[in-house]
């Protein structure tokens, strides 16, 4: 995996700590569980992550489009399918 990926990859899961510090289901939670949370989705999610990356072809000057598209198009959806 390129730097270039491994680093937006974890600009995604911050973005995903903050998307998930916003939702109510998780207002009470410690920071270090959401933290844990985020990293299990990233992680769970990484070939789909990865897959969307490559269609999307984002260039290097699209770094902060590539960290929301994937946050929206690839792990919001996720999150909706969790059993908490």
């Amino acid at each position: 995996m390129s730097a270039i990926r491994e680093a937006i990859i974890k600009k995604v899961q911050g973005k995903l700590f903050s998307h998930l510090k916003t939702q109510p289901l998780f207002k009470d939670w410690k920071s270090s569980d959401l933290w844990r949370l985020s990293n299990e989705i990233v992680e769970n999610n990484d070939r789909a992550i990865n897959r969307f990356l490559d269609e999307k072809k984002f260039t290097l000057g699209e770094t902060d489009t590539a960290i929301d598209s994937v946050l929206q198009e690839v792990l919001v959806p996720e999150i909706a399918k969790l059993r908490i």
